[in-house]
C-alpha cells in the first residue's frame, strides 16, 4: 500500500504530490502526500513508514516538465568562440521550468521567476543542436564574441518553423567561411534541396532534431 501511494505521489503530470507547484517531487513532498494518504486507508495500523535522508532542505526526485514552448539554436561553440552565452528571459506569468539540451544532452535545469532574466555558458562544449523547453515563454538569444566580432542570434521558436527558407546571398569565394546551418526541428526525417542562384546544388537529410552544415568552396 505504502509503495501504491509513493507512486501515485511520483507519477503523473501534475503531480499530486507537488505541493509548490515547481514541476519538482522532491522526497519530502512524496513522503508527506503518500504518508498522509496511508494514513486515511485501512491498513494505517500496518504500516508506519518514516523519512531520513540525511540532507537538509529539498531533495528533488522527479521533474514533472511539460514541454509548451520549445526553442532552437542549430550550434553552440565555446570552443573556438571567445564567449558564447546563452541569455534567456521569461515572459510568462507563472516560474519558467527550463530544460537546456546539447547535442541530445541535457546540460541545465533552470527555475526562472516571471520577467527574470539569467544566461548560461559551458566552457569546452561546441556542437548542436541546442534546444530549450519551458512550460512559459522565453526570449532567448546566444552572444557569440570570436573571430573578430560580435554578434546576436535570436532562438528560433516552433512558431518560426518553415519548410522553404531563403538567404539573398552567400559567399564562400571572398568570405573566409560562410557556413549554412540547418535543423530539422520535427519529430520524422527530413530531406533538404538546396539551392543557390537558382542551381541545385545537393540533397541534405537530417533525422529528428538533428542539425548539419554545408560549405560550398569558391561559390559566391
Amino acid at each position: 500500500v505504502w509503495t501504491y501511494w509513493v507512486l501515485r505521489a511520483l507519477g503523473s503530470s501534475p503531480a499530486p504530490s507537488d505541493e509548490n507547484n515547481d514541476g519538482i517531487i522532491s522526497a519530502e513532498e512524496a513522503y508527506v502526500y503518500a504518508a498522509n494518504e496511508l494514513a486515511h486507508s485501512p491498513f494505517s495500523d500496518y504500516q508506519h513508514p518514516q523519512l531520513y535522508e540525511g540532507t537538509p532542505g529539498q531533495i528533488p526526485l522527479v521533474w514533472h516538465l511539460t514541454p509548451v514552448y520549445t526553442y532552437w539554436f542549430t550550434w553552440y561553440d565555446m570552443k573556438d568562440a571567445k564567449w558564447d552565452a546563452i541569455h534567456i528571459t521569461n515572459l510568462g506569468s507563472r516560474n519558467a521550468i527550463i530544460e537546456l539540451y546539447i547535442a541530445g544532452t541535457l546540460k541545465d535545469r533552470i527555475i526562472l521567476s516571471p520577467g527574470a532574466s539569467t544566461y548560461k555558458v559551458y566552457p569546452g562544449i561546441k556542437g548542436g543542436p541546442v534546444k530549450i523547453v519551458s512550460t512559459e515563454p522565453l526570449h532567448i538569444t546566444r552572444r557569440i564574441v570570436g573571430w573578430n566580432s560580435f554578434v546576436e542570434l535570436p532562438a528560433m521558436s516552433e512558431n518560426s518553423k518553415s519548410n522553404k527558407v531563403f538567404f539573398n546571398w552567400y559567399d564562400m569565394k571572398d568570405a573566409k567561411w560562410n557556413a549554412i546551418h540547418i535543423i530539422n526541428p520535427s519529430d520524422i526525417d527530413a530531406s533538404v534541396k538546396i539551392y543557390i542562384g537558382g542551381e541545385f546544388k545537393g540533397t541534405m537529410r537530417l533525422g529528428p532534431g538533428e542539425t548539419k552544415y554545408v560549405t560550398y568552396p569558391g561559390l559566391k
